[in-house]
């Protein structure tokens, strides 16, 4: 029988509270987790949401290219750079050890033309964005800004942009034309919101919301707005309203958008800095071309596969990776000579050969039906799926294939509102310039706002306007040069300048008053049209000891390449001025044809050719072939040399060819000079745009005034500050005084960039640009 004593009785007791407290533990345990759970229920944070919301951006970002229906974006891209301004210039940096040619450069880079000729400072995207500033990519329609823009979102989502940082942001890329706004009261985050949720599985309220709102409280937020380049002016003018309205709300958030070559409307009032991207090379217009025919001829045989390297050899470059996709497309899928339209081949392909790109244009033209102020034009708003407004008899596949096929390859994308529109606004340009149903608008202050429109009228065959653009002014200004130059560049027939316009032209190029950037472009119209009368006004002027005319004749010697004109460009090679004698030296790099005591060999040999090495580094593919050829010569002056210009190059084989001659050169001093270059590579960081502090704050300024014995903090009059910075003999202390000018604003900034412009000085070209910023 069991005898129940004092100690089973303790433990049976203590027993029993701690069974008690493990059983309400647990029930605690279990009330919170429920509890937490609907907590974060209710708050819509949803990790499969997020991960949903990715997929969909990358899907978005992956197939906005030409070849969408064939393979990704990232299968093709080819890296790009951007032009930047030195008006960002870090004022902390020393700028002895930045060249001369990338402090000043001239204000071109519109043209992509003329672009590619010069040697500009150059950031990645994501080096720009790094900064923290909102950016505007400026270009014309085909330049690649928006595979540029697309790019960086696939990068972040994948977690390998280059610039660590921002790995951690969430890039929402969206198309302009995708936004609905139903009357003034939407916002533009709630357009963008409703627009993701009507095309992705992601409930808005419980989904996308608490996501947006997790990475704005984060400050790791970035709204990449493509598509503004494709609107008319009115649409422009509307949507930089509503970005506004979105940062004053969205301090925090940064954005990337887009804009034509000229006008951006407020974006630059609105504290975005502009960017045009470089154009491509000769080496990435190749290699682009490899990577189609690589894709298209994965199967097929090495005899096939050797003979595209061949033509790829034998290539035509062009300063748009568009027109690269088209002559790739041409080679590998010929179409009838007797067809005119230079996006025939890849029409033909992606209509499984059905349609020419005449009869395209005929269908979509059929789809188009009226908009409210009266045109019935194929472009976005007016294309819809209704009946079409016409039949076009001679198709040989009804319209309705025709449609769904174009949809299924992506040229075509389906808004969930009816909405049709071509994926490709380069396409839509060159099918819409094919149209004998699209009136070309010619009217040169419309074509400045009008990215579209200013494609269009490019592309199409007539010139005659550009004669009568010139004849028309009384004055030819500064854009009025811009937008011919553009014209002229783009049509086969470049001769439609003469007589009397070609007169108003040469008084620009003479003109002592103007800008160098000004001089340059009316050169290149009168080049373009008449080359010899260029160069009998250049010879005439060749004494004259004005700086910038010096700089216009090498530039231009530069332009033509050409050996005969070789006798203009000797003076300045032993001139007592640095600038005029490497820009100089930098033609004779370019055209080898032009060095004929081969002077960059002699210099390259030579103890003090450091500045030679540096100058090929910015001379673009012929440069660099120079500089790889020179780091692997006998002379131990030559790699050495050829060491300064590698410094100068982020880019992997550059590196790598630096550790190379570092660990492996029998020279002392190269591999000493090796090392220093790699503990020393040239970085763009100074060129990263940053947001201004409180003028009161900035430590520059604040040096400035104890240097001056003035009071710090400043407690006189700000524009009196700025004008004593802007008119001070140091370059960077005049560009933070002209930002700090710009940012304040004023009804008196016209006139005060107008007198920069007039007058010789480091701020002519950055004034002229941003004359061109704010004002057009």
């Amino acid at each position: 029988m069991f005898k129940p004593d004092l100690l089973s009785l303790i433990i049976g007791i203590t027993a029993g509270i701690l069974l008690t407290l493990f059983i309400k533990r647990r029930n605690v345990l279990l009330f919170f987790k429920k509890h937490k759970h609907k907590a974060k229920k209710k708050s819509g944070i949803n990790r499969n949401d997020e991960q949903e919301l990715r997929k969909f951006l990358l899907r978005e970002a992956e197939s906005s290219h030409l070849l969408a229906f064939f393979c990704r974006l990232s299968d093709l891209f080819i890296s790009r750079k951007l032009i930047s301004n030195p008006l960002y210039l870090d004022p902390s940096v020393d700028i002895e050890e930045i060249h001369g040619l990338l402090l000043k450069p001239l204000a071109i880079a519109e043209i992509p033309e003329l672009a590619i000729e010069y040697p500009f400072p150059l950031l990645s995207l994501g080096e720009a964005l790094s900064g923290g500033c909102n950016v505007v990519l400026k270009g014309r329609i085909g330049s690649g800004k928006s595979c540029t823009i697309a790019n960086l979102v696939i990068e972040l989502l994948e977690g390998r942009c280059p610039v660590v940082e921002l790995n951690q942001f969430l890039p929402i890329f969206i198309h302009a034309r995708n936004l609905t706004f139903s009357g003034t009261e939407k916002t533009l985050e709630n357009a963008i919101l409703d627009s993701i949720g009507a095309r992705s599985a992601i409930n808005k309220k419980n989904g996308l919301e608490p996501i947006i709102e997790k990475y704005r409280s984060q400050k790791r937020l970035l709204l990449c707005l493509d598509g503004l380049d494709e609107l008319e002016p009115e649409e422009f003018d509307e949507y930089v309203i509503r970005i506004q309205e979105f940062l004053i709300q969205n301090p925090s958030v940064q954005i990337i958008t887009v804009s034509g070559p000229f006008y951006t409307g407020n974006l630059i009032k609105a504290g975005f800095v502009s960017f045009y991207l470089k154009p491509p090379s000769l080496e990435e217009n190749k290699r682009l071309a490899l990577k189609i025919c690589g894709l298209f001829l994965d199967n097929s045989s090495l005899l096939e596969k050797e003979v595209v390297q061949g033509w790829v050899k034998q290539f035509k470059p062009s300063l748009e990776l568009f027109s690269t996709t088209i002559q790739v497309f041409s080679y590998l899928f010929p179409s009838s000579k007797s067809e005119k339209s230079f996006v025939e081949p890849y029409i033909r392909y992606v209509t499984g050969n059905k349609l020419s790109a005449h009869e395209l244009v005929l269908l979509l033209r059929s789809y188009a039906h009226p908009l409210e102020n009266g045109s019935s034009l194929f472009q976005s708003e007016g294309l819809v799926r209704l009946p079409p407004s016409n039949d076009v008899p001679s198709l040989t596949i009804s319209g309705e294939k025709a449609i769904d096929a174009l949809i299924n390859n992506r040229v075509l994308i389906s808004n969930p509102d009816g909405h049709l529109r071509l994926l490709n606004a380069e396409l839509n340009c060159h099918l819409l310039a094919m149209s004998d149903s699209h009136p070309l608008v010619l009217d040169p202050a419309r074509l400045l706002c009008s990215p579209i429109e200013d494609r269009i009228t490019q592309l199409s065959h007539q010139t005659h306007y550009l004669g009568e653009w010139v004849q028309r002014s009384e004055q030819i200004n500064d854009m009025n040069l811009l937008l011919t130059l553009e014209h002229i560049l783009v049509k086969k027939n470049k001769k439609v300048l003469c007589g009397s316009g070609l007169e108003k032209i040469a008084k620009v190029v003479t003109s002592l008053k103007l800008p160098l950037s000004t001089r340059y472009l009316a050169a290149n119209l009168i080049f373009y049209s008449q080359e010899n009368i260029l160069f009998y006004l250049l010879k005439h002027f060749s004494s004259s000891t004005d700086i910038d005319t010096s700089q216009l004749i090498i530039l231009l010697v530069g332009l033509s390449g050409e050996a005969k004109y070789a006798d203009l460009l000797a003076p300045f090679l032993s001139s007592d001025l640095p600038m005029l004698r490497e820009l100089a030296l930098l033609m004779l790099i370019r055209h080898p044809e032009l060095d004929r005591a081969s002077l960059i060999d002699f210099e390259m040999h030579g103890l003090g050719g450091q500045n030679i090495g540096v100058l090929m580094s910015l001379e673009g593919d012929e440069g660099l072939e120079q500089l790889q050829r020179y780091a692997t010569l006998e002379d131990s002056n030559c790699r050495r040399n050829a060491i300064a210009g590698l410094r100068m190059i982020n880019q992997d084989w550059s590196v790598k060819e630096l550790h190379h001659l570092n660990s492996t050169d029998h020279a002392w001093m190269v591999r000493d000079a090796a090392a220093q270059a790699i503990e020393n590579q040239w970085s763009p960081a100074p060129f990263i745009p940053r947001p201004l502090p409180p003028l009161g704050k900035n430590p520059t300024i604040l040096h400035f005034l104890e240097t001056i014995s003035s009071d710090s903090p400043y407690k006189g009059n700000s524009s009196d500050l700025l004008g004593t910075l802007i008119h001070s003999q140091d370059y960077p202390l005049q560009l933070l005084g002209l930002r700090y000018l710009i940012k304040q604003g004023g009804s008196q900034i016209p006139a005060a960039l107008e007198a920069l412009v007039c007058r010789p000085g480091n701020l002519r070209e950055v004034a002229l640009l941003l004359q061109r910023d704010l004002f057009y």
